[in-house]
């Protein structure tokens, strides 16, 4: 199947987004998760999950979103402590 253009062919972009992602070229967010950081690109996420793609559309609600992961780290590492000192 050829794509109009550049002569690129179906597989050709499935090559190009799968080398995104294993390379990470061009991830343009970084969650962090206790003293994990994960990168992404914000486009494959909205593309993929209606969630990312309401939550980029707003910048309140980014922040929410942040504030909400902040507090899940933190809740992960007490229940971690608590584990640890039992």
């Amino acid at each position: 199947m050829e794509r109009e253009g550049n002569g690129d062919t179906y597989q050709d972009y499935v090559t190009q987004i799968q080398d995104l992602y294993t390379t990470m070229k061009f991830a343009d967010i970084d969650f962090v998760v206790g003293t994990e950081r994960f990168s992404a690109h914000k486009l494959i996420l909205a593309t993929r999950a209606p969630f990312f793609a309401k939550l980029f559309n707003s910048k309140f609600s980014l922040k929410l979103f942040l504030i909400l992961i902040k507090m899940e780290a933190k809740n992960l590492m007490e229940q971690k402590s608590l584990l640890m000192m039992s």
